[in-house]
């Protein structure tokens, strides 16, 4: 069933005065609440649905993808910063019994690598374990786009998981911070290095703070958050980050450097920035600028696209 059906049941529950439909009726109901594809509904139905508009709606990308030019709070997408934990408050309470901690990312990176003892379980999976409301539940992931697992962690709260907290920077904070794994040998700098995609995603969150090097100043028409550090050195970058730190702030903090940038000295500026996450993006300015001529079309063909688009193969 497509999203488009989904939200328009949805608004015969929310509208409709009747008090029981049978689903084989309601499997039968069409997209559009017209009298010509009603007629053979039963009349208490017919008369709940004649007041419906048509649904007139459109496919549309997931919430937290923002269009150019728009930017998003973590406040804004149902997120709760009360979430938020450090390693270091975490580390207390590792390897007790009633500390769960949960990696969120998919299988095959889970596989890869994690931390010993945690489980792989999604949102949807945890709701669904009741024996983990009670304890401290803490969710981690890559370090990019956090404010997907401060969403989650506020719905968790919401379902009666109460204890659940976000890991601030997730595995790369892990790693960081030279705590064992299982898996490959990690390296800070893969984790944290940022493709053109991500980048815009998280230069769209506004909490966050975007750091250009000089060569990469060229990128302030698309990139006008970006704060200019006038030096390439690494006690350039790192005087510019401690004159910017935020107390209690929720961010990351993200530095677009280019392919010249010396992942060496990333776990350094990262150990600095802390407890904000350093994320890098050492991509070209070629391949970003072409990232959003591709993302920049996609919202062009979807604003211009039919009035009413079919959804979910309807």
């Amino acid at each position: 069933m497509g999203p488009c059906m989904r939200k328009y049941y949805l608004s015969i529950a929310l509208c409709s005065t009747v008090a029981f439909v049978a689903a084989d009726v309601v499997a039968q109901v069409p997209m559009m609440a017209d009298p010509s594809q009603t007629q053979n509904f039963p009349p208490p139905l017919r008369e709940a649905l004649k007041n419906i508009p048509a649904a007139n709606v459109s496919c549309r990308k997931d919430d937290y993808v923002v269009k150019p030019g728009e930017s998003v709070r973590h406040s804004d997408r149902g997120t709760d910063p009360s979430c938020a934990m450090t390693l270091d408050q975490l580390s207390p309470s590792l390897g007790k019994p009633d500390t769960v901690l949960v990696d969120t990312r998919s299988k095959a990176a889970f596989d890869r690598l994690h931390i010993d003892g945690t489980v792989n379980f999604s949102g949807a999976e945890i709701r669904t374990k009741a024996y983990l409301a009670d304890k401290l539940v803490v969710l981690l992931g890559d370090g990019k786009g956090d404010q997907a697992l401060y969403a989650l962690c506020a719905e968790l709260k919401t379902a009666g998981f109460r204890k659940t907290r976000v890991l601030r920077g997730g595995l790369p904070a892990w790693v960081l911070d030279n705590k064992p794994v299982i898996g490959i040998g990690p390296n800070y700098s893969d984790f944290a290095s940022l493709s053109p995609a991500e980048l815009f995603q998280e230069s769209k969150i506004s909490d966050n703070t975007v750091i250009g090097l000089p060569d990469t100043h060229k990128l302030a028409d698309v990139l006008p958050m970006m704060l200019k550090v006038t030096g390439n050195g690494s006690e350039a970058i790192k005087e510019f980050i401690k004159k910017r730190k935020k107390p209690n702030s929720l961010r990351n903090i993200i530095l677009v450097a280019d392919e010249r940038f010396e992942s060496g000295q990333l776990a350094d500026l990262a150990k600095l920035a802390k407890p904000d996450p350093l994320l890098v993006y050492t991509g070209s300015e070629a391949a970003y600028r072409q990232f959003l001529r591709v993302q920049n079309a996609m919202w062009a063909k979807q604003a211009n696209g039919p009035v009413k688009p079919s959804c979910g193969g309807m």
